[in-house]
């Protein structure tokens, strides 16, 4: 057995022995990234000059990272882990399209790396965020750990382009 396969079952094995667990880790794969888009558009309110550049960098990152992944998609096709196997515990309804790289990683390393170089907590704060948003996604059973190990160097790559 694999690496991957041995540290996805590591992972999914823990669904369903705490609700509060699995009620969090629901919250950091599905919802997560829409609280991390709105406080970063919640900046342009704070100061729409300052902040302009940050925030339509951090989401054309994010754009171009996700639009990487689909083109890898299409290359690389590799089916999400509850497909071929029963025993996969999921939290989430996930459809059973292509895997590789986890689109959230792509997309949310990419912009964590634009936040992080206008805003070095905050961008800490968001690849804290990102890696949990990851973790929960293999977690929940719509990822391996490899999807989001990727998709993360990826995003990081494609937001470091959008440094002067």
């Amino acid at each position: 057995m694999s690496l991957n396969k041995k540290l996805f079952e590591k992972i999914n094995n823990n669904v369903d022995k705490s609700e509060a667990v699995d009620r969090l880790a629901l919250f950091f794969a599905y919802y997560l990234g829409f609280v991390m888009a709105g406080i970063v558009l919640f900046f342009l309110f704070i100061d729409f000059n300052k902040y302009w550049e940050m925030v339509w960098k951090a989401f054309a990152a994010a754009f171009i990272a996700r639009g990487i992944a689909q083109i890898i998609y299409w290359l690389f096709p590799r089916k999400r882990p509850f497909v071929d196997n029963d025993d996969v515990k999921l939290i989430l309804k996930p459809k059973p399209t292509p895997s590789f790289p986890s689109g959230h990683a792509v997309s949310f390393f990419a912009f964590s790396m634009v936040i992080y170089y206008f805003n070095p907590l905050l961008g800490k704060i968001f690849f804290l965020l990102s890696t949990l948003m990851g973790i929960s996604r293999v977690y929940g059973g719509v990822h391996w750990p490899i999807d989001v190990v990727v998709g993360a160097v990826i995003g990081i790559l494609v937001g470091w382009q959008f440094w002067p």
